[in-house]
């Protein structure tokens, strides 16, 4: 084969390695990617040491364990998210979910109703980065001073 063709192939293979890689990534703002956890004494740590963070409470029990310190709370009864009523309670907070501080969803058990507010809000434009969910839920919460 002459260094034409060796040339050529090369070049087609490498086209079509950085095709393949390309469609692998992205790079969007708001981009999907895994859900960020954080553990009841991390969020405790951070708690005491004042940093400033956004709590999205959505526990339905009205007995549930409720946060009574932390910056800012946005509580809305209702998990799972499943009526738009509840959505919308959501979406009606946008401007208090557009800062910069972190937000920490707050479910029951940290399952699959903190997942669904999770993309949610990303899918709204809130960066993924941003948010993380209260590993177990309140189930898992056992400082009771913080209740």
């Amino acid at each position: 084969m002459s260094k034409r063709r060796y040339f050529a192939l090369f070049l087609t293979l490498l086209l079509a390695v950085l095709a393949l890689s390309a469609c692998g990534s992205s790079s969007a703002e708001g981009d999907s990617t895994e859900p960020q956890y954080i553990s009841a004494a991390q969020l405790k740590d951070r708690i005491e040491n004042g940093d400033s963070l956004l709590f999205l409470d959505i526990q339905s029990a009205d007995d549930a364990k409720h946060f009574t310190v932390g910056t800012e709370k946005i509580a809305v009864k209702g998990e799972p998210l499943e009526t738009e009523g509840q959505k919308q309670a959501v979406k009606g907070n946008e401007a208090r979910l557009t800062g910069s501080a972190p937000i920490i969803l707050v479910t029951s058990d940290g399952g699959d109703a903190a997942l669904t507010l999770r993309d949610m809000l990303v899918a709204d434009g809130i960066k993924a980065e941003r948010i993380m969910i209260l590993e177990g839920g309140m189930a898992a919460w056992t400082y009771p001073d913080y209740i």
